[in-house]
């Protein structure tokens, strides 16, 4: 199994006798397998190469003008029915003065709806799996998160390419 970790920063993964693991990162500074910026398109991958990517906190420090096409990148570079694993803040987006694009999960619904897809020619995706969490709590109601604001809450949300 192939696996991508994209913006790794200090969360290096070590690969082992059962997944590989290919760690990018746009800062020299950290300890990557590979330097590169999201938003410079194409990706030195070949089609098709990886089984699950990775993405923590690194999808809303790309920008918004990029993120569509970011978003068709990691899906010419992932298998059919790869996962893409996203974890991103939720309530404390505008701390960051680094973060450039606000997403929430309903954000990646847009590519699992055949309508949105046709009229925008996005890429498609499927949603398996979606829940906000927080640092003091494991998981919240979605429908309680924006009722806690004193909760640093992120979202995390599994979706599978569909090709």
């Amino acid at each position: 199994m192939i696996k991508l970790n994209i913006g790794c920063g200090d969360d290096y993964k070590e690969s082992n006798e059962n997944e590989e693991w290919i760690n990018v990162d746009v800062s020299p500074n950290v300890r990557c397998d590979k330097v590169m910026n999201l938003e410079n398109i194409p990706y030195d991958f070949p089609d098709n190469t990886f089984d699950y990517i990775y993405a923590k906190h690194i999808i809303e420090h790309i920008s918004r003008d990029k993120f569509i096409d970011v978003m068709r990148e990691l899906h010419r570079i992932a298998k059919p029915d790869a996962i893409i694993h996203i974890i991103s803040p939720l309530n404390k987006f505008w701390n960051d003065p680094t973060h450039k694009n606000p997403t929430t999960p309903e954000t990646f619904h847009y590519f699992s709806n055949p309508r949105m897809s046709r009229i925008y020619n996005l890429p498609k995706f499927e949603v398996i799996k979606e829940r906000i969490t927080s640092d003091k709590i494991n998981t919240i109601p979605k429908k309680l998160s924006f009722f806690v604001p004193f909760l640093s809450m992120d979202f995390e949300i599994l979706i599978r390419v569909k090709k």
